[in-house]
Parts: structure tokens; sequence; C-alpha cells
């Protein structure tokens, strides 16, 4: 009399299926601890990049006049095409990589209110570029840019020399430029377009006085 085998425990298939569905589960998990930890990343310097902006903000808090009155002779502005001593330190040292050295005047000698506006932005340069950042200080979006994206009344360069508008603090890292594609000509990497914020950019804005 014959006798029928049946077949007991897992065929090759079911453990092929089963490895295939642990390998997707697998994987799933690493995207997205992978995400989390680029969520972790973007969080951490977005809040360096506050820190930066707060810390230069600061800085012309207490230091007012090399902001609006001065330009960078120390002397009074006397024409809309000049920037104070802040601006223009920003134009000056925003693109710098090297390291920092402390100006002179900053130990036992006493710095003059451009001086002091001078060192104080070498400085948060220095520290955007420790962190990989870089700054720069852009007029605001305000009414002279129509909804339709076009300046309707000054050029970028005038605006920005006039020392009663109001200025917005730029971080950017990453790719990221920290300026702004209509003021500068810049045509791709910018942070913001008549300060509407780039979807893909890596930067903060901060409204500032």
């Amino acid at each position: 009399m014959n006798k029928k085998n049946t077949q007991q425990g897992m065929g090759m298939m079911e453990v092929l299926v089963s490895l295939f569905l642990l390998a997707i589960a697998v994987l799933g998990f690493v995207a997205l601890q992978l995400r989390a930890v680029e969520a972790a990343n973007e969080s951490l310097n977005k809040i360096q990049a506050m820190n930066i902006a707060r810390d230069l903000a600061e800085r012309i808090r207490i230091n007012p006049y090399a902001y609006t009155l001065l330009d960078k002779n120390n002397s009074p502005i006397t024409s809309d095409t000049t920037n104070s001593a802040y601006i223009q330190a920003v134009a000056d040292n925003k693109g710098v990589v090297i390291a920092h050295t402390w100006s002179s005047c900053y130990g036992t000698n006493v710095c003059s209110s451009a001086q002091m506006a001078v060192e104080d932005v070498k400085q948060v340069v220095d520290k955007a570029r420790q962190q990989g950042m870089t700054i720069n200080i852009l007029p605001c979006s305000k009414s002279t840019t129509r909804a339709d994206e076009t300046d309707s009344t000054k050029t970028i360069t005038e605006r920005a020399s006039l020392a009663s508008e109001r200025k917005c603090i730029y971080v950017a890292w990453d790719t990221t430029e920290a300026t702004d594609a209509a003021s500068e000509g810049v045509t791709s990497n910018y942070c913001t377009l008549y300060g509407k914020i780039k979807d893909d950019s890596k930067c903060i804005v901060v409204e500032t006085y």
C-alpha cells in the first residue's frame, strides 16, 4: 500500500516572499530614520541661523548711530546714496571665508561707532562661517514692491542705501545664497525673490530696525 507524503515546513517560495517583505520593512524604517535625522539637522541649522541673526540685531540695537546716521568713516551721512557703517561693513565682509582677527581698537583702545560696527559685523560673519553659513542685510519687502514682483520705484541699490528703510537680516546655509534674487541679480540658489522665500531654499530672514 502506497503512502502519500505531505509537505512539512516552509517552501523556498514562502521564504523568499518573507525575506522580500522583511527587506521592504527594513528599508522603510531606514528611510524614516534618515528623514528624521535630516529634519533634526534642518531644525538645528535654523536655530543656529536665528541665533546669528539675533546676535547681529542686538549689536545693532546698542550701536544705533552706526546703523542709521554714520558712514564707515564715522562721519554723518549726508546723501541717500551713502551706506551706513553697518550696511557697508556687511557688504564688504559677507563673503569673507578666513578666520577673523579682532581689531586693535576692540581691546584697550576705544572704538568709534563705525569701527565698532565693522568689528561687530566681522565677528558675526566669522561665527556664521564656522557654522557653514553666510549673512547679508537687505531692504525688507515693502510698498516699493508690487504684488506682481516688479519693483515700482527705486533700484535696489538706491533702496538699500536709505537709512530710514527697514532692513532684514538674511542667514543662509548649504548651497543657498543669503540674498534676494531681485536685489543682486542672482538667478539660482537665492533665498528670496522680492521678499518671498524660495520653496527649497535653506535660509531664514529676520526683520530688524
